[in-house]
């Protein structure tokens, strides 16, 4: 994969503009639907690591996203944008709440289930759990690095745009 994929298209906008933007939501919706599918599934725990690591391993392209989102408003305006900056805060946070509607959905299936003799079919074993918290965990780390950068840069662009009249004139 080339360097030139990254760049912007013949028209100036970023080429994957769209990822960036719904990254944190597809993460939250992947989580909200795929860890009870998974508790449902069956599957032999063999299997389900198997997709917990390749899940895993995908992370580092949500950290990817993150960032070039917020690079992309750096690169095009040369200042962030409070109004995105706030709405790539806010975003972020959705896959904590898929992480929590996950488990909600688990503790509907069981209470819905609970007369049933062989109980609820939705179960969560231990790989269900960790990837749970490594999302929880995962997320935290994203927020830590995005959101302080993007508040420095927040506090920072005004001081600059200052700088930058007072020496042009």
């Amino acid at each position: 994969m080339s360097w030139k994929l990254w760049q912007p298209g013949p028209d100036g906008r970023p080429r994957f503009i769209w990822a960036e933007r719904w990254n944190a939501p597809g993460y939250a919706l992947i989580i909200l639907v795929a860890v009870p599918l998974l508790g449902w599934s069956g599957f032999a725990d063999s299997t389900k690591w198997i997709i917990a690591a390749i899940w895993f391993g995908l992370f580092p392209f949500y950290m990817l996203l993150e960032g070039r989102e917020l690079t992309g408003q750096m690169e095009g305006r040369g200042s962030i944008d409070a109004p995105q900056a706030r709405a790539q805060i806010r975003t972020g946070q959705l896959p904590y709440f898929g992480a929590i509607l996950a488990i909600v959905v688990w503790l509907v299936a069981l209470v819905y289930f609970r007369d049933e003799p062989a109980g609820s079919p939705i179960r969560y074993g231990i790989v269900e759990w960790v990837i749970l918290a490594h999302t929880w965990l995962a997320i935290l780390l994203s927020n830590r690095i995005f959101y302080g950068l993007i508040m420095e840069l927040l506090k920072s662009a005004p001081r600059g745009e200052r700088t930058e009249r007072r020496l042009g004139a």
